[in-house]
């Protein structure tokens, strides 16, 4: 579902600009070359990590060492945040990490598209192991809050 975000009067977001298709926000998440993954630990200490991933069917698909922070945040509240590089048209999502291994058929698209992407990626890493970003709730916006729109999905 997609609507228009709350921002207060004094932003002076426009009020009349179409809302973002959702094509548009998807389009920009598949191309990112890098992606910024938010967590809060047990401690309610925030960390922001950048992270190599692909986006796939609403959800991104990324790897990471179960040692590290925010593998060690993720086990203690699933609840995360992604957005993109881009300050000036972000794309901010709300949701959850998941971690388990993929499906074969899952595991083999994840490995085709992080090899184009970065040249490297295996069908037994993903099966093996893989983490699922799923968005819970998005908000995106091109220019200054230009087609600002909050999408909430099911």
């Amino acid at each position: 579902m997609a609507a228009r975000p709350h921002f207060p009067a004094a932003y002076g977001a426009p009020t009349d600009t179409a809302l973002m298709p959702w094509a548009t926000a998807n389009e920009r998440l598949m191309h990112a070359s890098h992606y910024w993954l938010c967590t809060v630990g047990p401690d309610a200490m925030p960390m922001a990590r950048p992270l190599d991933g692909v986006w796939i069917a609403n959800a991104l698909y990324f790897g990471g060492d179960p040692a590290t922070r925010w593998r060690r945040n993720l086990r203690a509240n699933a609840h995360a945040s992604v957005h993109l590089d881009d300050a000036a048209s972000p794309v901010m999502l709300e949701g959850e990490v998941v971690v388990d291994g993929a499906s074969d058929k899952l595991a083999a698209v994840i490995a085709e598209k992080t090899h184009a992407k970065y040249g490297w990626g295996s069908v037994d890493q993903y099966r093996a192991e893989v983490c699922a970003f799923i968005p819970h709730r998005a908000i995106a916006w091109t220019g200054l809050f230009e087609n600002a729109t909050r999408f909430t999905f099911p």
